[in-house]
């Protein structure tokens, strides 16, 4: 799946996204877009903890969110009936996903690394994996890479200019 964020300007964002199913959907930004947008925060976070039913797992799948827009392309018979249990079926690690998401967007906003003890027990009560979450317990390792990541991508969107976009693929 291809995912283009875009820098509508200074302070807003969107994604627009082109599933496998040749299906393009517009996802509206949420919340500020520094030092990283939201979405680009979410795709950082699960491909570093190798999250499959997280957000853009559950896209790629074939679910559509409320807020989305499907932009061009002819989606599968039964879609909205796919999406709908897809949602369901990945709700916990969507639900677990989204508060550790807004940790880390929240620590790269004050400049707080990932790996600081304070950010550690922020995380440890923020995670609780259960049997119905994909989220396991994060190691100092994988913090350790999710910071490395998530400084990377921070850099990365700062350079993109206002009006043009950063590609990804999932």
């Amino acid at each position: 799946m291809e995912i283009k964020i875009e820098k509508l300007d200074t302070h807003r964002s969107q994604s627009v996204v082109t599933r496998a199913d040749r299906v393009t959907l517009r996802v509206a930004g949420f919340g500020p877009s520094q030092p990283l947008p939201h979405d680009l925060a979410h795709y950082v976070v699960e491909k570093e903890l190798a999250l499959r039913r997280g957000f853009w797992g559950s896209v790629a799948d074939g679910a559509v969110f409320p807020g989305m827009t499907v932009l061009e392309g002819r989606q599968r018979p039964h879609a909205r009936e796919r999406s709908e249990a897809l949602c369901k079926a990945n709700s916990r690690t969507l639900s677990d996903v989204e508060t550790f998401v807004g940790l880390m967007v929240e620590l790269a906003r004050n400049n707080v690394p990932a790996t600081s003890p304070h950010a550690a027990k922020m995380v440890a009560r923020c995670v609780t994996p259960s049997k119905d979450s994909e989220i396991r317990p994060v190691t100092t390792a994988s913090l350790e890479r999710l910071n490395a990541s998530l400084t990377a991508m921070v850099r990365r969107w700062s350079e993109v200019p206002i009006g043009d976009a950063l590609t990804i693929r999932w």
